[in-house]
């Protein structure tokens, strides 16, 4: 069957994608959470982000990555050989490189940039985007995140609609 990598801007609903994939039956995996670290790229050695604002650098994020743990990403596509599995995250530190070995497709998930702030700033889920240096961050990276996926030729979802829907148009597209 596929290896499906549902991603796109912070904000954007992959989380609650995940939870809605699975109440459907499906397997997904909160890449984020379960599939995913930060890597320093100087050293390439795993670590821990500093969630604490005064032990962390304005520069932090540019000499870190998140990225996919590859052997993990690895045993999922074996096991998507039999069933359709979801992975739902933003990796960007080697998700497209990831992505030409083991995803069958990339859906990118878009929203508005005021859409993505009001979205993380009242997140419960995950602390990250509370600060005003992240989200500064994350508008940065925003219209850099969609035009990336765009080059790749992902295909793109609203994620402003409700959820449902949202997952109505994945599944589509995972599964024409």
């Amino acid at each position: 069957m596929a290896l499906i990598y549902v991603t796109g801007p912070a904000g954007a609903g992959k989380s609650t994608a995940t939870e809605e994939l699975r109440r459907r039956g499906y397997e997904a995996h909160d890449g984020d959470d379960e599939l995913c670290a930060w890597y320093n790229d100087e050293t390439g050695k795993m670590t821990t982000y500093p969630n604490d604002k005064a032990s962390r650098p304005d520069d932090w994020e540019d000499r870190h990555s998140f990225k996919f743990s590859v052997q993990r990403i690895a045993e999922l596509a074996q096991k998507a050989k039999g069933k359709t599995v979801f992975v739902c995250g933003n990796a960007m530190g080697n998700d497209l490189e990831v992505a030409d070995d083991y995803f069958d497709q990339v859906i990118c998930l878009t929203l508005d940039e005021a859409t993505m702030i009001r979205r993380v700033s009242t997140r419960t889920n995950n602390a990250y985007g509370n600060d005003p240096d992240e989200q500064a961050i994350m508008c940065r990276d925003f219209q850099r995140t969609l035009d990336r996926y765009k080059s790749y030729g992902a295909q793109f979802v609203d994620s402003m609609r409700p959820v449902s829907r949202v997952v109505e148009d994945i599944l589509k597209l995972a599964m024409p």
